[in-house]
């Protein structure tokens, strides 16, 4: 999802919520011996590799990305999540920006 994005903003194009949200959400876990190189043990380390982390006590509860277009609209979306990682709510706002032109 990262290099996607890099490639579509390399283009000169805005990305969409959901390709930003993308690289929000891997909850892939990193390999123990990346851990190692970089002085970190144990399973909570390893839970703490993720982009979006899922445990009972901690991680990631919501997500929030932004975008602004070429026409000065700033538009907002924040999803919410439960310990459980489970989509539990979905906000979008926009902001129209005044145009100094």
């Amino acid at each position: 999802a990262r290099g996607q994005l890099q490639r579509k903003l390399q283009t000169g194009e805005t990305p969409s919520h959901d390709e930003l949200r993308d690289c929000l959400s891997d909850r892939s876990l990193a390999d123990t011996r990346a851990l190692g190189e970089h002085n970190l043990s144990g399973e909570m380390a390893r839970q703490l590799s993720a982009q979006f982390i899922v445990t009972e006590r901690y991680g990631t509860r919501c997500c929030t990305t932004l975008r602004q277009l070429a026409n000065g609209l700033l538009e907002f979306q924040e999803q919410r999540f439960n310990p459980r990682g489970e989509l539990m709510g979905n906000d979008a706002f926009e902001l129209r920006t005044l145009n100094r032109g």
